[in-house]
């Protein structure tokens, strides 16, 4: 109903306000926090409602998995970049940025190593063509298990996926 829609709306509205919030109390000086809205507004096309949810939902993952907040949150800020304009944009995106980012909090990967998966996967998405050598070795370096993971993403074997990413697919 309209009120349920209202009220999830509200919902929304209040828990992205409370990760910026939160983003903006752990962000060493006013020009860095400005700098990283910035770079949600550009990800979004200018779009700042869009901007401050992505921020929120940035905030509240990285709160949730116990990751730094503004490296994860730049990280999801360059990977939204990459994939505008691609059949990723979106909620897939975040599909993407949860997933990697959970694996790598469940590994117990560095931020360094945690920002180098997702910056692999920002440069895949901007050639907008991925090689079975960037998944077995610029991201698997930083992303144990990355070429398996897709794999099952995909709903595929690994066999599979090795031969659809030779054939370009």
């Amino acid at each position: 109903s309209a009120a349920h829609r209202m009220a999830a709306i509200a919902a929304a509205a209040l828990a992205a306000q409370q990760a910026i919030s939160l983003l903006r109390n752990s962000v060493a000086t006013g020009i860095e926090f400005e700098s990283l809205k910035t770079q949600f507004q550009f990800s979004t096309g200018g779009d700042v409602a869009k901007a401050a949810e992505e921020m929120g939902f940035a905030a509240n993952l990285a709160n949730k998995l116990g990751l730094e907040l503004v490296g994860t949150s730049k990280a999801y800020a360059k990977l939204q970049s990459a994939a505008a304009g691609t059949s990723l944009a979106g909620e897939k995106t975040r599909a993407v940025f949860q997933a990697v980012a959970s694996a790598g909090a469940v590994m117990g990967l560095t931020a360094e190593e945690q920002s180098g998966a997702l910056l692999a996967i920002s440069q895949m998405m901007s050639k907008g063509t991925v090689s079975a050598e960037e998944l077995r070795g610029q991201l698997g370096e930083r992303l144990p298990g990355a070429f398996r993971i897709a794999a099952e993403a995909m709903g595929v074997t690994q066999a599979e996926l090795g031969k659809l990413l030779e054939e370009g697919a």
